[in-house]
This record gives C-alpha cells, structure tokens and sequence, in this order.
C-alpha cells in the first residue's frame, strides 16, 4: 500500500520557468556569453543545472562552476520569487494529506532554495522532509536525494512509496531506486520523454495523482 509520496518541484509542484529561465540568462550575461536561441531554455527547467550550463558552455569545468555560481546568485534573490503554484496542487496536497499519505520534497535544486520557494507559496507545511542538494557545489543526482528519503523515512518496502515528476531525471531516478513513478503532463516533459522512461502511469492534472493514489490504496485493502 502506497503510503509515502516524494514529489519533484519545478514542473511538477512550482512552475519556475521564468526564474530558473531568467537566472541563466543573468549568469550568461555576466560572463559575456551569448544564448543564440532563448528557446533552448525551456529544456532546461527540471535537470541539474550543471548538465544544462555544459550544454551552453562545453566541458569547461571552470565555466561551468562559475555559471552555477552566477545562476545561484541571481535566484536566491530574484528568481525564487518569479515563479507560481500548479493549478490544483493545493488541493491534491490536501487530498493527500486527508489519505495519511506522508509527502516530500526530492530536488535537484539546493536545499535551501527549494525551502524558501516552498515556504513563500505557502506549501512547504505538507512535506514532512525537503530533500535537495546541499548548500554547497555539488549537485546531487535524483537517485541519491530519492534513496536519502527513503532512509529518512525508514521505508523498507518499495511499494509504499511513489515518486512524482515532469522529466525523465525524476522517473529514472524513480527507477534506479526501485520505486514506482506517476508522470506528470503539465510540467516541462513531454509525452514521448516520460514514456521513455517507463512510469507507472501517467497523467494530465494534479488532481490525477490523487486518483492514482487512491486506488492503489483501495486494491491492497
């Protein structure tokens, strides 16, 4: 029976497309590099964003730290605030809460950030753990924050829990974990990514979660 629900944050709880788009045009800027085509942005919403500044800048560690850096400065103190809440997240947090479910947090975005993100759309008091990369420079992959939590909630069967997410990092982190993924439509991944990466399910609205998680529930009573 599923009884934990670790969620990702951009694309799947908070859309941060104009802070985290912003943030790395500030960072580009800043190092006098030019982004030919602003449209390439978009793909970077949801990845460790050390993955997406080599994709602007090559395989030049040096660069690549100094333009997550850069990025970190401008949202921590602009971007965090440039962005909103899904439509029907509020309620599916709430539904689920109603269900005993317990939720996390599990980012690739600092810690911190993704704190402060959640406590200024006032929904950080549904998680009882937010789980991202430390407060320094590394980036952590997906499949260690997910097997953090599943230690930090002593979670000995893998069927109790479930991993949602908008891009193929969540859901092959799911997967490397041992643990079942709702895909989720509304987010930055598209339908052929998600399929790619082979979740339990898919679906359209937040409020489809709830759906998914219900019935599971109901099947193992």
């Amino acid at each position: 029976m599923i009884k934990y629900v670790f969620f990702d944050l951009d694309g799947t709880l908070i859309d941060s497309g104009m802070g985290v788009k912003n943030s790395f045009k500030y960072a580009m800027n800043q190092m006098n590099r030019r982004i030919e085509d602003e449209s390439i942005l978009d793909g970077f919403i949801g990845p460790p964003i050390n993955e997406s500044f080599s994709a602007l800048l090559g395989d030049m560690n040096e660069d690549i730290s100094y333009g997550v850096r850069l990025y970190r400065e401008y949202y921590s103190k602009q971007g965090v605030y440039e962005s909103q809440v899904y439509d029907g997240i509020p309620e599916c947090l709430e539904r689920l809460k109603e269900n005993g479910i317990k939720m996390c947090v599990a980012t690739s975005k600092l810690q911190k950030a993704a704190g402060d993100i959640l406590n200024y759309h006032k929904i950080d008091y549904f998680f009882d753990k937010i789980e991202g990369s430390p407060n320094d420079s590394r980036i952590c992959e997906k499949v260690e924050i997910i097997n953090s939590l599943i230690q930090y909630c002593s979670i000995h069967d893998n069927d109790e829990v479930v991993m949602v997410g908008d891009r193929k990092y969540d859901l092959i982190g799911a997967n490397n974990s041992g643990i079942r993924a709702i895909g989720v439509l509304y987010g930055y991944g598209s339908n052929e990514e998600l399929i790619s990466s082979k979740p339990g399910w898919i679906v359209k609205k937040p409020l489809e979660i709830v759906k998914v998680i219900e019935n599971e529930i109901k099947a193992d009573i």
